[in-house]
């Protein structure tokens, strides 16, 4: 197959020529990554990028407006081949008002500050 720019469909495409060339039965999933593919491009392409869509209306997730977070990290190189990594983000999120066990209203507000450490290679 020779090399072309692949579609929206990205690792889909390639799974599917896989398959098509096994002699495999794609019918079903050609059809679905059609149906994406089209659904893709007509919501989200510009004519030039594909945008990015957040949807968190009528959802259990917060506005992402209300959320604050930042932090950072360091690495440190071991060899060639691996590195050692400290991460930490600080997060803020406003949360709803809620009844306390006293009769009154708190809000849920939350804080939290998670630290990551890990090996890469």
């Amino acid at each position: 197959m020779p090399l072309r720019r692949l579609g929206s469909g990205g690792m889909a495409e390639v799974l599917l020529a896989r398959d098509t060339a096994l002699g495999e039965d794609v019918a079903e999933f050609s059809k679905i990554l059609e149906k994406g593919t089209a659904g893709m491009e007509k919501d989200l392409f510009d004519g030039e990028y594909f945008m990015q869509k957040i949807q968190w209306k009528n959802l259990k997730a917060k506005d992402p407006t209300q959320v604050q977070s930042f932090g950072g990290g360091y690495s440190y190189k071991l060899s060639a081949l691996a590195s050692f990594f400290v991460e930490a983000r600080y997060h803020y999120v406003w949360g709803p008002e809620v009844n306390n066990g006293s009769g009154g209203t708190k809000k849920a507000n939350a804080q939290f500050f998670p630290i990551t450490f890990g090996f890469r290679f």
